[in-house]
């Protein structure tokens, strides 16, 4: 299966951005529990919560690399 991430906002600082959003399945469109989501570049990471949300601090332009088991990982471009 294949995961994607749905960037819903961000909140832009001093060289540092907060990213949120969603990891669902692309099949299914359900959302997951507990998918890992790293900024390649700053290695912060996040975990998505009980409804697929993540929300995640990274130096833009970033690459977030999005993996759960039993899925393809996938890269998402981010820039601001």
């Amino acid at each position: 299966s294949v995961l994607i991430a749905v960037v819903l906002k961000t909140v832009c600082g001093y060289s540092q951005t907060h990213i949120s959003g969603f990891v669902k399945d692309v099949v299914t469109n359900e959302r997951l529990i507990g998918a890992n989501v790293t900024d390649n570049r700053t290695f912060n990471g996040s975990i998505t919560d009980h409804n697929g949300y993540f929300n995640i601090l990274i130096d833009a332009p970033a690459k977030l690399r999005i993996s759960y088991m039993g899925y393809t990982s996938s890269e998402l471009c981010i820039d601001l």
